[in-house]
């Protein structure tokens, strides 16, 4: 990605898996992960949807290909996130995790009901968004 977005930039598939990142978990790859693919069968996207903190949410991480960006493909991904989790968690709130800078995807979080609830630190220097959907605060905190 360019910056600032060069963040979400992720390091060669055998250090994910030596470091322990989950999409590189088989198994949580084949339960927590879908992809976006192009009519050619290109990876241009995932979805991740885990159960996650107290009280429980639906924790969504999801990502596009840099040249994908701006078409739409967002709204997506983040309308496949509220219908997954409605037919295998209803009522389950939504919640998401999203970088100040990135105006661009907290517009869209946005127009499908997000709202920030807090901001927090993550791992590494720059602070997130708690972003949920739903009518009742979470208190951000979540687990593995």
């Amino acid at each position: 990605y360019p910056p600032p977005y060069d963040c979400y930039d992720s390091p060669p598939w055998d250090e994910v898996v030596a470091q322990g990142w989950a999409i590189g978990d088989p198994a949580k790859r084949a339960t927590e992960f879908s992809a976006l693919r192009s009519g050619t069968g290109e990876l241009i996207g995932f979805l991740r949807l885990r159960l996650a903190g107290r009280p429980t949410v639906v924790l969504i991480s999801c990502g596009l290909h840099p040249d994908r960006c701006g078409r739409g493909l967002g709204r997506l991904l983040v309308q496949r996130a509220i219908d997954q989790t409605a037919a295998e968690h209803p009522g389950v709130a939504l919640a998401l995790d999203v970088r100040p800078f990135n105006a661009r995807a907290i517009r869209l979080y946005t127009t499908f009901g997000f709202a920030p609830q807090l901001e927090r630190t993550a791992a590494g220097p720059m602070p997130l968004i708690r972003m949920v959907r739903t009518d009742r605060p979470v208190d951000g905190t979540h687990g593995g």
